[in-house]
């Protein structure tokens, strides 16, 4: 391997910032997912950067569009693992 990084790395450094900026900064932590989907759009991680984008949504108070995105993402994942996160971030409204 030449001096480029290691895709993963990269990603992974992504996801790291989103879920760290989350609970101060969701409008962040939203950026970041969105940057990690434009760079990684079939990533390792791309369940995780929807629920970090899912989650940012619901603090953000933009309910419709985090119910949306969890819909999507339930019908793509239906036996994902954070499922029930995903259901529990948009339940409470």
């Amino acid at each position: 391997m030449t001096g480029a990084e290691d895709p993963f790395v990269a990603e992974d450094r992504l996801i790291r910032q989103a879920r760290a900026a989350l609970p101060n900064d969701p409008a962040l932590a939203l950026s970041l997912t969105s940057a990690h989907a434009r760079r990684f759009p079939d990533g390792t991680l791309e369940q995780e950067r929807e629920v970090i984008a899912i989650e940012a949504l619901t603090k953000l108070g933009r309910d419709s569009e985090a119910r949306e995105r969890a819909a999507t993402f339930t019908q793509h994942h239906p036996t994902s693992a954070y499922r029930a996160r995903v259901e529990q971030l948009v339940s409470h409204k």
